[in-house]
């Protein structure tokens, strides 16, 4: 997918060579919003910008990869900022297009999970009343981002469920978890030192080889858990499991 951009990443001021996927990602979305603001003098980088970063997390929830051009009509009536989605010419080399049955949607599912990401990390222009889905590209731009994320203030409400995601052999120091979903992932070979997890969910998690901070699991949920081989810091002898000890 990056191929078919390469020329608008290598002319873009904002691509440098130490940079991220992340980086990488946001200048292709800025280059983007620069042409679309060429095209059309009316179009507002901003406001495009906006509309995309909801319509992707939208879409995110809802587990869908397009949406109609009634739906959007319908969603423009409860957030209007997704209107400048519709001010666009969609041809070319666009972020956002449409596909034979009219519907619209992002040019590569990456761009999608990218402007999540943006949207939870950088321009919190919406605040959804329904959890997010999180892939494993999201949670890797997630990482990527020049600030360590508090995933507890991403959003003033539990945002983000990780169940059912493999982020095995990550290092997690220093993040809060706490309220969030991580049943039935994969988090082998983990190192979640000084990580806050009071009031997560763990249930049939995968969890072998991983070290925790034992300090963090107030009212913390392990049910069905297989903790063998986890490796606990900070006085074990205080852990309470509702799995396998």
């Amino acid at each position: 997918m990056l191929l078919a951009y390469i020329e608008d990443l290598m002319e873009s001021p904002l691509i440098h060579h130490e940079d991220n996927e992340y980086r990488i990602y946001d200048a292709l979305v800025q280059s983007w919003l620069r042409c679309e603001q060429l095209k059309d003098e009316q179009i507002s980088a901003k406001d495009l910008l906006e509309a995309s970063l909801v319509l992707a997390t939208w879409l995110q929830i809802k587990k869908k990869r397009n949406i109609s051009e009634s739906e959007l009509d319908h969603l423009i009536q409860k957030i209007s900022k997704v209107k400048a989605v519709k001010e666009i010419h969609i041809k070319g080399r666009s972020l956002l297009n449409r596909n034979s049955e009219g519907n619209y949607r992002f040019a590569h599912y990456s761009i999608q999970e990218f402007l999540v990401a943006k949207m939870l990390l950088d321009e919190p222009v919406w605040k959804p009343k329904e959890p997010i889905p999180i892939t494993d590209f999201i949670f890797r731009m997630i990482g990527l981002f020049p600030k360590a994320p508090n995933f507890s203030e991403l959003l003033d409400f539990k945002a983000l469920n990780f169940s059912g995601m493999d982020m095995r052999k990550l290092n997690f120091s220093g993040m809060n978890f706490c309220d969030n979903d991580f049943s039935v992932s994969v988090l082998e070979d983990c190192f979640f030192q000084n990580t806050k997890f009071e009031g997560a969910i763990f249930s049939k998690a995968k969890l072998k080889g991983t070290r925790f901070d034992i300090k963090a699991f107030d009212e913390t949920n392990f049910e069905d858990s297989d903790l063998t081989g986890v490796k606990f810091v900070n006085n074990p002898s205080h852990f309470k499991s509702c799995g396998k000890d």
